[in-house]
């Protein structure tokens, strides 16, 4: 007997909706990323996030930025329709963090949405809804207290695909998730200021800073001789490093590490950077906050929808650039090697000496020449040290 195959057919939109949501839209925390990341790509020099139920119930956003038109808005939420990208080659030369268009139209599609835009350019602002996916209104809004920007309010999240629910962690895990998100894009724009409520418990209003310096230590005040900062070059590439000592409060545990701005969730980075903080101070346990600059064609973070992995065609630049620059952060507290990795550098004299103005260099920039990195003839010991080390660490 023969059997038939089964005809192929298209998806319907909205299963596609759902699947694509599925891919974006793993847990609230994802989906504050991606509305964030369109806030700041606005322009938004002020933002205010409201939740509820760590987001399930309620998710608000309210930004300062460009705004949309009335004709624009609906684009908005279509899936893959941006202005971040025109040509297959923009894909490879972005400078915004939103740009896939997939977001906004795979959030409308799991919950009850409204988002209202007002544009500088327009006497007029715009509003639209969503329930489920499906456009529900799109009208005209008058101006009501701000010439522009956009205002999102996300309602009854996983609303139509409750089984989603069922993979929602525990309340404490979620919070923790959230904050780390939040808090990363906080401590990676000085430049905005930041107003973040979950329920009617916390409630936390950053204020604009000059400078990341300033960030880190108005959210960690008492850090203020203990921070330290390094910066390095190789060619095109530049690494940025904070280190604080984790025994200094800060609003979550700061182990971030970014590429062109963009928080990334890279665990080789992750292991290099640990690797090199106990090879360099012991077991002394360190926030870090990492920023890579790159060339922009040597990347690529249309690697996933979430956006959170990113492929680097030079990573082993990347990793020297790092432990290199954690090394020589170590050297200002404890010049010998034995010193640094000895179990006194967890006691309180190791950190009294910074207090006591090693930290002087917190400002400096430490340029680098790397090309004679590979040959132990043209470096330091310490350096050519470094090397057989990471060696070690990658056999």
């Amino acid at each position: 007997m023969t059997s038939v195959p089964p005809k192929i057919d298209l998806l319907p939109e909205h299963l596609i909706d759902q699947i694509k949501a599925g891919e974006v839209i793993e847990r609230p925390g994802s989906l504050i990323k991606e509305i964030l990341e369109n806030a700041v790509d606005a322009g938004a020099t002020k933002l205010e996030l409201t939740l509820k139920n760590n987001g399930l119930d309620l998710i608000s956003l309210k930004d300062n930025g460009h705004g949309m038109s009335f004709e624009d808005l609906p684009f908005a939420f279509h899936r893959h329709a941006t202005s971040k990208i025109t040509r297959f080659e923009d894909l490879y030369r972005l400078h915004s963090f939103g740009f896939r268009g997939e977001a906004l139209a795979s959030i409308a599609s799991i919950s009850r949405l409204q988002c209202s835009s007002f544009n500088e350019a327009s006497e007029e602002g715009s509003e639209i809804r969503f329930e489920g996916g499906q456009n529900v209104y799109h009208g005209k809004r008058q101006k009501s207290g701000f010439d522009h920007g956009t205002e999102l309010v996300i309602k009854d999240l996983f609303y139509n695909t409750p089984v989603r629910l069922k993979f929602i962690q525990s309340q404490t895990a979620e919070k923790t998730f959230i904050k780390k998100i939040v808090y990363a894009f906080i401590g990676s724009h000085p430049e905005i200021e930041f107003h973040f409520k979950i329920d009617d418990d916390e409630k936390e209003i950053i204020p604009i800073h000059p400078n990341m310096n300033d960030r880190l230590l108005y959210l960690s005040p008492k850090g203020k001789d203990l921070l330290l900062y390094s910066e390095r070059f190789y060619e095109n590439n530049e690494v940025m490093v904070y280190l604080l000592p984790a025994i200094i409060k800060a609003p979550v545990k700061w182990q971030n590490i970014y590429i062109n701005d963009r928080f990334i969730l890279d665990k080789q980075l992750q292991r290099v950077m640990t690797n090199a903080i106990q090879a360099s101070f012991g077991d002394a346990d360190y926030h870090y906050l990492a920023f890579f600059h790159l060339p922009v064609d040597s990347i690529d973070v249309n690697v996933h929808p979430n956006k959170t992995v990113i492929k680097c065609m030079e990573a082993s630049k990347m990793i020297s650039l790092l432990t290199s620059t954690v090394r020589e952060m170590a050297s200002r507290i404890a010049p010998s090697r034995e010193v640094q990795k000895s179990p006194e550098a967890t006691t309180p004299n190791f950190f009294s000496q910074m207090e006591q103005g090693q930290n002087s260099l917190l400002q400096e920039r430490h340029h680098y020449n790397m090309e004679g990195f590979f040959s132990p003839h043209q470096l330091p010991v310490e350096t050519y040290d470094d090397l057989i080390w990471m060696g070690a660490f990658f056999l």
